[in-house]
């Protein structure tokens, strides 16, 4: 018999005989964490933020409270509008060079998937049928859900069809990986020598990394696509290892 696996989550553990994270202040805390930020950000390359344009930005948020509004998913809640700028900071900062349009859509689909990963628990049964929803058309139960697949479908505005289609089955992953979640099964699953390639299975359903990959990408900007697709693997992996380094030690996701 192995450990329980009920979450996949570890915190950061300082040398032995050192003082537990959870009893660090905010400065011993920054001590331990800034030769590993700043290693790794030496180590890819990274100077600083890309500049953004004030009136691009005045178009972004505009049509990120125009979509927001369609779907239905309130602001108001300190869920939904810490969720609604870190979107914004995705759309734009990450993706500076993307047509606007694309960048709500980024924006968009990240505010409304750190909602969900922090709800489903609160509305199981409606997330429980949204992919049988989703794909008989019905309507969904719950806001969030409507707005969930309502993004999905505009997916296929931004990207090849194909490509599109990667984005749409690891988005139904990552809700799939939250509901997981739910399940007594899952909770008290054992975990064992012989398997191995689990953790990272898991691990990659619910980071969504191949989605953020391919984010790089709309059509408008590569249309030919064989270009880039043999990156995608390795870009998702990088994502998901990087969000583990700065969120792992913290106790917070980045995703």
């Amino acid at each position: 018999m192995g450990n329980h696996l009920t979450t996949l989550k570890h915190r950061f553990k300082p040398p032995k005989g050192g003082q537990p994270v959870s009893q660090l202040t905010p400065k011993q805390l920054a001590a331990h964490l800034q030769p590993v930020y700043t290693g790794l950000l030496r180590s890819i390359g990274y100077t600083s933020a890309p500049s953004l344009n004030d009136a691009k930005a005045s178009v972004l948020l505009a049509l990120m409270h125009k979509k927001a509004a369609e779907y239905g998913v309130p602001l108001d809640s300190p869920l939904s509008a810490k969720g609604f700028r870190l979107g914004y900071t995705e759309g734009a900062f990450a993706y500076p060079e993307h047509p606007v349009e694309v960048q709500a859509y980024i924006a968009l689909y990240t505010w409304i998937i750190v909602q969900i990963d922090d709800v489903t628990d609160d509305i199981q049964d409606a997330v429980d049928h949204f992919q049988q929803r989703f794909f008989s058309g019905e309507p969904q139960s719950h806001p969030l859900l409507h707005a969930m697949g309502e993004i999905l479908r505009e997916t296929y505005d931004y990207w090849d069809p194909v490509l599109a289609n990667i984005i749409v089955t690891w988005s139904l992953n990552f809700v799939n990986s939250n509901l997981l979640e739910t399940r007594e099964g899952f909770q008290k699953m054992a975990v064992t020598k012989a398997g191995t390639s689990f953790p990272y299975f898991y691990r990659d359903m619910a980071g969504v990394a191949e989605a953020f990959a391919i984010f790089g990408y709309p059509r408008a900007v590569y249309p030919e696509f064989q270009y880039f697709l043999e990156a995608i693997p390795d870009m998702a992996l990088f994502i998901n290892l990087f969000n583990d380094v700065v969120s792992g030690i913290t106790g917070e996701d980045y995703d």
